[in-house]
C-alpha cells in the first residue's frame, strides 16, 4: 500500500505537478498582456485567500503541487488507520440500509455535519490542514464513505445495490437528475445565462449543504450502473483494461486536460478568436461575453473532454508496462 499510494503521490507532487504548474504560469505570461494580467491579479487577490501576491506567484519557481493526488494521500492515511484498528474491531453483520432511508436520513444528516463544519472553518487556516481538500468534505463525505465502503465490503452490499428493485433505482436516477438540474440552474444564474427568468438561488447555501446529500444518491447510481455495465461475470479485454487503467487515469488526468485546454486556446487564437481575453473580461467586469465566445467556451468543454479521454485512457493502460510505474499502478 505504501508503494501503491505513496509512490504516485510523491511522483506527482514532487515532479509532474511542479513542472505542469511552471508550464501553466509561463503560458499565462505569454498569452496575456499586462492589462489582462492586472485584471487577473485584482480578481485573484480580492478572493478569500488572505495575503496573496499574484505577480510573485507568476515567478519561475519550484512549488510542491499535490494536484489530484491529495486524495491518494488521504486514502493511504485512512488505509493505514484501518490496518491499525481493524484487529480490534468487532465483526458487524447487517444488511445495507434501504436506499430511500440513505437518501432521506443519512444524506441530510451528513449534509448537516458538512454545513456546520463549512460555516465554522470557512475562513480558517485549518480548513485544508494536513493536505485535506477542505475538512467539511473530509468529515462530511470522505471518512463516512470510507467507513461505508468497509462495512459494504464485509457484508456484500454491492450485491444488494445490484439487485435494487426497478422502482428504487429509477427513484435514485430521478433524484440524481433533479440535483443536476439544480446545479445547472445555479451555473446559469452565476454566468448570467438565466437573467430575466426571476430565478434567485441561494448559491452559498447550496454549496454549504448539498454535497453529501447529492453524494449518496450519486454513489448508489454509479455503483448500480457500473455493476451492470462494467462488472460482467466473465470480463472481456475492454473491461479488464478499464479496471487496470483507472488508477493511473485519476493520477495523471491534469497532465492531459490542462495542455489540451491550452492547445484549444492556441487553435482559436490562430483563427483570430481571443477566447481567454474575452472570458477574463466577462469574469472581471459586468460585460457579457460575445455569443461567439460563449459558443467557443462550450466548444472547449467538448474538445477537452473528448480528447482527454481518447488520449488519457490508453496512456493510463500503457504506463503500467514502464518499470517502476508498474509497481505503483
Amino acid at each position: 500500500k505504501l508503494v501503491r499510494f505513496g509512490g504516485p503521490y510523491l511522483m506527482y507532487s514532487c515532479i509532474f505537478g511542479p513542472v505542469l504548474l511552471i508550464g501553466l504560469k509561463e503560458y499565462l505570461k505569454y498569452a496575456l498582456d499586462s492589462m489582462h494580467l492586472s485584471a487577473v491579479a485584482q480578481a485573484v487577490e480580492g478572493k478569500e485567500l488572505g495575503v496573496f501576491d499574484f505577480s510573485d506567484w507568476l515567478k519561475l519557481q519550484y512549488l510542491f503541487q499535490r494536484g489530484p493526488t491529495w486524495f491518494v494521500l488521504w486514502l493511504l492515511n485512512f488505509t493505514l488507520c484501518y490496518a491499525v484498528v481493524s484487529p480490534f474491531l468487532p465483526t458487524l453483520r447487517f444488511r445495507m440500509p434501504h436506499p430511500l432511508i440513505m437518501m432521506t436520513i443519512v444524506g441530510p444528516a451528513l449534509g448537516g455535519i458538512f454545513y456546520a463544519i463549512h460555516t465554522t472553518l470557512h475562513h480558517s487556516q485549518y480548513r485544508d490542514f494536513g493536505d485535506m481538500d477542505r475538512w467539511e468534505y473530509g468529515i462530511g463525505e470522505y471518512i463516512p464513505f470510507f467507513i461505508a465502503g468497509i462495512l459494504g465490503g464485509r457484508n456484500n452490499w454491492l450485491r444488494e445495490v445490484k439487485e435494487m428493485r426497478t422502482w428504487v433505482y429509477w427513484t435514485v436516477r430521478i433524484v440524481v437528475i433533479g440535483f443536476m438540474v439544480l446545479f445547472f440552474c445555479e451555473m446559469a444564474q452565476s454566468w448570467k445565462i438565466a437573467s430575466g427568468t426571476g430565478m434567485h438561488l441561494d448559491v452559498k447555501l447550496l454549496y454549504a449543504l448539498t454535497p453529501p446529500i447529492f453524494a449518496v444518491p450519486m454513489s448508489l447510481f454509479v455503483l448500480h450502473s457500473f455493476s451492470h455495465w462494467f462488472n460482467p461475470q466473465t470480463p472481456g479485454r475492454f473491461h479488464w483494461a478499464f479496471w487496470a487503467s483507472s488508477y493511473a487515469v485519476y493520477v495523471f488526468q491534469a497532465l492531459f486536460y490542462l495542455p489540451l485546454f491550452i492547445a484549444y486556446l492556441e487553435i482559436l487564437k490562430r483563427a483570430g478568436v481571443n477566447v481567454l481575453g474575452e472570458v477574463l473580461n466577462f469574469l472581471t467586469t459586468t460585460k457579457r461575453a460575445d455569443p461567439l465566445i460563449e459558443g467557443c467556451i462550450w466548444g472547449a468543454f467538448f474538445f477537452v473532454t473528448i480528447t482527454t479521454h481518447l488520449l488519457l485512457w490508453p496512456s493510463g493502460f500503457l504506463v503500467r508496462s514502464i518499470p517502476v510505474f508498474n509497481k505503483m499502478f
